[in-house]
């Protein structure tokens, strides 16, 4: 009797490590196929499949080695001054970036290619633009002048 419990045993023990093998194995293949997604390399929010494009910018979207990481919803809050921009003037333009979960808790920004905000300003019909960078202020706002040339969009 105390060898049919051992044997039971050792059985039962075999198929919980067998069976816990399989199921480990299924949940790292279902892992595995997770993490081979595709995502666009300029909107990395974009994902789809292999030969999709990204439907923001067109681009063809490229493997992903892991999944999108889930990113806490920003917002940019924007505020110019005067509100009315005039050709030739001096027009003060202020960007504060925030978190719609925390909307009074500074966001910090990280420094790509030395500053961190590139404004690109650009006119409707492409004549003119301009590449500046708002500075930041203590109270979490990047501030910028602009000296628009000409009326319009």
């Amino acid at each position: 009797m105390k060898q049919l419990f051992m044997i039971l045993g050792a059985a039962i023990l075999l198929y919980a490590c067998t069976g816990s093998k399989i199921s480990d194995h299924a949940q790292h293949s279902t892992h595995q196929q997770h993490e081979t997604g595709y995502s666009c390399p300029m909107h990395p929010e974009v994902t789809g499949r292999e030969g999709d494009r990204c439907e923001k910018c067109g681009m063809k979207l490229e493997p992903t080695a892991a999944p999108p990481a889930v990113v806490p919803s920003f917002f940019m809050e924007f505020v110019m001054q005067p509100q009315v921009a005039e050709p030739g003037q001096d027009v003060e333009l202020f960007f504060t970036p925030k978190q719609k979960e925390a909307a009074n808790k500074q966001v910090p920004l990280e420094v790509e290619h030395e500053k961190k905000i590139h404004l690109i300003l650009v006119n409707n019909d492409l004549s003119w633009f301009d590449h500046i960078h708002p500075e930041y202020t203590p109270g979490g706002t990047y501030k910028v002048t602009e000296r628009f040339p000409a009326a319009g969009t």
